[in-house]
C-alpha cells in the first residue's frame, strides 16, 4: 500500500469529519457551504463507484441534508479504505464516463489522489464562504492533523 496515499486519505477523512460535525453544530449553515459539502461527498461516492465498476447512486450536485452527507461520507471512507487495503492494483486503469458524458480512463491511484485533492479544494471554498458570512471556520489544516497523531 502507498503510505503517502494512506496518510493523505486518513487526513482527508479526519478533515471532512471535523468540518461536517462543525457545520452540523452551526445554528444555520450558509447555503453555499451546504452546496459545496454536498458536492464533495457526492463526488467521493461517484468516484469510488467508478472504481468498483458500479453505477453511481448520486448526482454530482444532488442536494441532501447535512446528516445524510455524514452517512454518505462514512460509507465512502469505508469504501476507500477497502480499496486501498484490499488487493486492488492501484495502477489498474478505470474507464468511465463523466457527468457531462465524456469518456475517460485513469488509474486508480490518480483517481484517489484526485478525490483527496478535490476535497481540500472545496474545504477551502467552504472556509472562505464561512468567513464571508462572519463565521470563523474550523481549522482542517494537514499540519494540525499530524500534530495530533
Amino acid at each position: 500500500m502507498d503510505t503517502t496515499l494512506k496518510r493523505l486519505s486518513d487526513y482527508h477523512f479526519w478533515a471532512m469529519d471535523r468540518l461536517l460535525k462543525y457545520l452540523e453544530a452551526l445554528p444555520q449553515v450558509p447555503q453555499t457551504c451546504l452546496k459545496l459539502m454536498q458536492h464533495i461527498v457526492n463526488a467521493e461516492s461517484i468516484w469510488l463507484s467508478r472504481i468498483e465498476g458500479e453505477k453511481p447512486v448520486v448526482g454530482v450536485w444532488e442536494e441532501r441534508p447535512l446528516a445524510d452527507c455524514l452517512i454518505l461520507h462514512a460509507r465512502s471512507a469505508r469504501q476507500l479504505w477497502a480499496i486501498m487495503e484490499g488487493d486492488q492494483d492501484l495502477e489498474r486503469v478505470i474507464s468511465y464516463v463523466t457527468s457531462t458524458g465524456d469518456p475517460f480512463s485513469n488509474n486508480i491511484h490518480d483517481i484517489l489522489i484526485h478525490v483527496l485533492n478535490h476535497g481540500s479544494y472545496h474545504r477551502a471554498q467552504i472556509a472562505t464562504a464561512l468567513r464571508a458570512n462572519n463565521i470563523e471556520p474550523v481549522n482542517t489544516d494537514y499540519i494540525l492533523y499530524v500534530r495530533n497523531l
